[in-house]
């Protein structure tokens, strides 16, 4: 600690803060206050630290109900059906007219049909042996990281299926414009073989929504 100057306290230093005794107006900071001075520095310089560090982005899937179309194609699709879904449920007379009805409830928010019906839905079913739906879905459940995430730009899948006289097996083609060719026709083999498997589009494609990581297992 410095010496207190003799001439300050007499009033005749003239050095001022050269002066290397110390004037009794200097503040000493005591051992702890430095301390804790230290620790606040250490603990801002810690923070700077963090923030600066890169976190990797955390891939998510699309919320397909907010779309740009969404609420477009669901307003689309309700006119379509025509009436309260479970009335006209009753009327459905076998498993093909079931298991559509089934996914077009499912995908509301994103399928359509080619050719564009004319008519209400059940009657297009009826009318037409044969014709094509899209629809857009994003797997339900991750259970591992899946390296091909990142390939697929859009952030979800958007597939054509055809209904022909092979009902139920049903031939499936990728839309994504992101993934290579060679990635989808491996997908659109596996993804057909389920909903054949499954006997039918709507339980094939929700085995397809809830064990993804399995279907590309190996992609």
């Amino acid at each position: 600690m410095k010496q207190v100057c003799n001439l300050y306290q007499q009033g005749r230093c003239e050095k001022g803060k050269k002066c290397k005794y110390m004037h009794m107006e200097e503040k000493i900071e005591k051992p702890i206050q430095q301390e804790q001075k230290q620790a606040k520095i250490q603990v801002i310089k810690q923070k700077e630290i963090v923030q600066k560090v890169h976190h990797p982005k955390i891939f998510k899937w699309t919320d397909l109900s907010k779309l740009a179309d969404s609420q477009e194609i669901l307003q689309q699709n309700q006119e379509l059906l025509g009436g309260d879904f479970f009335k006209i449920a009753k009327d459905l007379q076998n498993d093909k007219e079931k298991d559509i009805m089934q996914i077009f409830r499912k995908f509301q928010q994103s399928i359509k049909f080619l050719p564009q019906p004319q008519c209400k839905l059940l009657e297009y079913l009826r009318n037409n042996e044969e014709f094509q739906v899209i629809l857009r879905f994003v797997p339900s459940i991750d259970r591992k990281e899946l390296e091909f995430k990142e390939q697929v730009k859009e952030r979800y899948f958007e597939i054509l299926l055809q209904i022909d006289k092979n009902y139920p097996k049903s031939s499936v083609i990728i839309l994504n414009q992101s993934l290579t060719q060679e990635f989808k026709d491996v997908l659109q083999n596996r993804m057909s073989d389920q909903i054949f498997e499954k006997k039918g589009l709507f339980q094939g494609m929700r085995y397809i929504e809830t064990h993804f990581d399995e279907i590309v297992l190996g992609l």
